[in-house]
């Protein structure tokens, strides 16, 4: 997120996740696709110097069980994350 521009700079894909008592972590390994360089070099960048960054993280079209109950299928995910940013300070 740029603003309130959204600016798409890639993908990745992960394992099935499972929740508990309402929470699910995420502890994968993948890749992460840049699909463009620009807008990543304007967002690591922005990881450096801001304090604080927002990013968006979005997936369509998953499948979903919960308990014994039957699968969902299509659900939609939409999350706004604030991650603090790598502010560096330089002694006098």
């Amino acid at each position: 997120m740029n603003g309130s521009d959204q600016v798409p700079i890639g993908y990745m894909s992960l394992s099935t996740l499972y929740a508990s008592n309402k929470r699910a972590t995420i502890n994968d390994t993948t890749t992460f696709y840049i699909t463009d360089q620009e807008a990543f070099g304007r967002f690591t960048s922005a990881m450096i110097t801001s304090q604080n960054f927002t990013w968006k993280l979005q997936s369509n079209n998953l499948n979903v069980q919960a308990m014994k109950f039957p699968t969902a299928h299509g659900i939609s995910f939409n999350k706004l994350v604030t991650i603090n940013g790598a502010v560096f300070l330089h002694a006098p």
